[in-house]
C-alpha cells in the first residue's frame, strides 16, 4: 500500500471551507468523489450531469446541505453500485461474445486480484488504449502478480473459499 498520507475527500473539504461555491472546486469535488466510488474518472457528460445536480441542490438548500445532498447522488450511480461489464464496443467472436475493453477490462482485471483502485501503471495502460486484447491482460496480470508491493488479497481469498486453506500466501 501507499505510505503517503492523503486526507480523505480533500476536494469536498476544500469546497466546504471556501467562501461561496467556486465552479472549479465544485467540479473537483464531483470528479474526485465519482472516481473514488467507481475507480475510474468520470466522462465529461457524467461530470456535467452530477455538477448540475449539485448546483441545483445548492440553489434550493444552501451550500452545506445542498452540497451533501447533491454529492450523495453519485453514490447511486450505476457504476458506483455495480461494476459494469457490458462489452458495448468490439467485434463479436464466432460465439457472439464481445471482449471487455478499456475501463471495463482494466477494472475486471484489477478486481480479480484486489479491492482497491487500479495502480498508476494499470490506469495508464487503460487511458492509453493498452487494455483491449488477451496479450494486454496477460501483460498486466503478470506484472501485478510479480510485483510484491501490490497486495493481492483475492488470491488468498480464492484458496480460503474453494480449498478451505487459511495458511496460503
Amino acid at each position: 500500500y501507499n505510505t503517503k498520507v492523503v486526507r480523505p475527500l480533500t476536494p469536498v473539504r476544500d469546497l466546504m471551507n471556501e467562501e461561496g461555491v467556486p465552479e472549479e472546486r465544485l467540479r473537483a469535488a464531483v470528479d474526485y468523489l465519482f472516481e473514488a466510488l467507481t475507480f475510474r474518472p468520470p466522462t465529461a457528460a457524467e461530470s456535467d450531469r452530477y455538477l448540475a445536480i449539485v448546483n441545483e441542490s445548492i440553489e434550493k438548500l444552501g451550500k452545506e446541505e445542498g452540497a451533501v445532498l447533491g454529492l450523495s447522488s453519485i453514490f447511486l450511480d450505476r457504476d458506483a453500485l455495480f461494476r459494469p461489464e457490458l462489452a458495448q464496443h468490439g467485434q463479436p467472436d464466432q460465439y457472439g461474445r464481445v471482449m471487455l475493453q478499456d475501463w471495463e477490462l482494466g477494472l475486471a482485471v484489477n478486481h480479480a486480484l484486489r479491492y482497491i483502485k487500479p495502480d498508476e501503471q494499470l490506469r495508464t495502460a487503460i487511458i492509453e488504449g493498452r487494455m483491449r486484447t488477451r496479450e494486454d491482460v496477460r501483460r498486466e496480470v503478470q506484472r501485478m502478480l510479480a510485483d510484491e508491493s501490490i497486495r493481492k488479497p483475492r488470491v488468498l481469498q480464492f484458496f480460503r473459499d474453494y480449498f478451505d486453506y487459511d495458511r496460503g500466501g
